[in-house]
């Protein structure tokens, strides 16, 4: 979600916006950290604009497949309650706050669990390496 959040807009609930601003703390945070400017500068020239993206895809693939590591919470369960929540939501939010790339302001359609043969990094037949390598080969 993008723009500036003091003054809380009127659509916006209390618990959303703390929520929101948490979020931003936590990027800040990442994206200032010296690990994460090392992993950026590997990008090269060609991407170095999307460098802090890409970065922070790697990181979630990273996430993913090391889930259980984190959370004693399975990552489809956690997932799905997620996106529960997402659409719990009457009205979805403005068309203006939102990232047209990142986030549809619209309904959040739930992903299928992945069956239970697979891993979130192997999910669909496709490995999630090879989906960031497509994602990266349209930037």
């Amino acid at each position: 979600m993008k723009g500036p959040l003091q003054a809380r807009p009127a659509w916006l609930g209390a618990a959303l916006a703390d929520g929101v601003m948490l979020l931003r703390r936590i990027d800040s945070f990442a994206d200032t950290h010296p690990a994460f400017r090392r992993s950026r500068a590997r990008v090269s020239e060609v991407r170095r604009r999307f460098g802090g993206i890409m970065v922070d895809m790697f990181y979630d693939h990273f996430l993913a497949v090391h889930w259980q590591r984190f959370s004693a919470e399975p990552l489809v369960a956690f997932t799905t309650e997620t996106y529960r929540l997402i659409n719990a939501h009457d009205a979805p939010l403005p068309a203006s706050t939102c990232s047209p790339t990142l986030v549809a302001p619209a309904k959040v359609p739930t992903p299928s669990p992945w069956p239970a043969s697979e891993t979130p990094a192997t999910a669909g037949g496709i490995g999630v390496g090879q989906g960031i390598a497509l994602v990266l080969e349209r930037t």
